[in-house]
């Protein structure tokens, strides 16, 4: 099919980038087969790209490709049912990503959602789950110095919720 013919350029591409020592192309090369078979439905065979383009990149510090790998990768995971392989996946790449980096930040999110959602779509979880998920995304969009203000206003927002509508007469 049309895949196996870009396959060989692909693959040809990537002998050249080897031989050029463009790591970093290589590893784009590795994240983009591991797409296109990902799209494919070619779940497994993804696999070992996206695990090679994250080595990559992580030896040569190209975190956003990194970041890319891991997400797509975690992503595979979740695809074949395998929800435990994509939260291990996300928990060993936090040691790639420099501390207090934006990329660190994106793994952890990752991560707390990996945790909270164990494969289930939104509506399944419980409407706690929903509120403790967007607590978890506001909190982590905010600078530490900021936490009161948040606690301040998700209990603002939660009283509104929980108090009965008034009525008009």
């Amino acid at each position: 099919g049309i895949l196996d013919v870009e396959e060989e350029f692909v693959e040809e591409a990537m002998d050249i980038a080897t031989f050029s020592n463009d790591s970093i192309g290589l590893a784009q090369r590795m994240v983009n087969i591991g797409s296109a078979l990902s799209k494919s439905q070619r779940q497994k065979e993804s696999i070992p790209y996206f695990k090679q383009a994250i080595l990559i990149s992580k030896d040569i510090g190209a975190y956003g490709l990194a970041f890319i790998a891991v997400r797509n990768l975690s992503s595979v995971y979740i695809r074949l049912q395998d929800n435990e392989k994509a939260k291990e996946t996300v928990s060993s790449a936090l040691s790639i990503f420099p501390e207090g980096s934006n990329y660190l930040n994106k793994i952890k999110s990752l991560q707390r959602n990996l945790h909270l959602f164990s494969g289930r779509r939104w509506m399944e979880l419980s409407e706690l789950e929903q509120t403790l998920w967007i607590v978890s995304q506001v909190k982590s969009d905010v600078e530490e110095s900021d936490t009161q203000e948040i606690y301040k206003f998700v209990s603002e927002m939660i009283s509104d919720i929980n108090s009965p509508p008034v009525q008009e007469l």
